[in-house]
């Protein structure tokens, strides 16, 4: 069996943890969610043994591999893409395979409503805690129609609130889906500034999601 030796390789302005084995033509071997390199400790020295450097890495946030912690830039882009100061489109089209941030600029200055205060104190909230809970709430979202379902057809009773604006990314962020139409639909009185987004918003999701199932 052929041992891997451990390296730390720079790419692309971070530092790479790789078990790198044999000689000849390179093999990188990536791993998934949420593994690392010894996903492929099995695989690494068969392909070794017939005439290849095997490179299985941590990915990037993985192991022993860096993880980039720039959460301010994170949430400046972030925040300025949800910003009515945005211009129109930006973020859409993205092919598959994009991140999250992909296409948003680092905008400077920033908006006169978020200060450099605020995007610190944020950012410490995100540095102690983490996305993954924000981010799991979204992953599980799909849980939504079941829970909700024994409530369908329910109206949203007064007095409700729903505070937006006519850049609010929030109304067109599914297209040919009337977000304004489906918060009339679930409140009797009509009034788009009167209805509750969130009914709104889960009503998208349970459509998506139907749409999602018959595929």
């Amino acid at each position: 069996m052929i041992a891997p030796e451990f390296r730390a390789i720079a790419a692309n302005g971070i530092t790479l943890h790789a078990a790198v084995a044999g000689q000849g033509p390179l093999v990188v071997l990536v791993h998934g969610f949420p593994e690392s390199w010894a996903a492929w400790r099995h695989q690494s020295a068969p392909i070794a043994a017939v005439g290849h450097t095997v490179c299985a890495i941590d990915c990037r946030g993985y192991g022993g591999s860096d993880k980039p912690d720039d959460i301010e830039a994170f949430i400046r882009r972030f925040y300025y893409w949800l910003a009515g100061e945005a211009p129109d489109g930006l973020g859409n089209g993205k092919p598959s395979g994009a991140s999250l941030l992909d296409g948003l600029p680092d905008p400077w200055p920033f908006p006169a409503w978020m200060s450099e205060d605020d995007i610190a104190y944020l950012a410490n909230e995100f540095r102690v805690n983490g996305l993954r809970g924000p981010l799991n709430r979204y992953r599980n979202q799909h849980r939504d129609v079941d829970f909700l379902d024994p409530s369908r057809g329910a109206t949203v009773g007064q007095p409700a609130l729903d505070i937006g604006g006519t850049r609010d990314v929030v109304l067109s962020m599914l297209p040919g889906f009337g977000m304004i139409a489906a918060m009339r639909a679930v409140d009797p009185a009509g009034s788009p500034r009167r209805g509750n987004r969130c009914a709104a918003l889960l009503a998208a999701d349970a459509v998506r999601m139907r749409k999602y199932h018959a595929i």
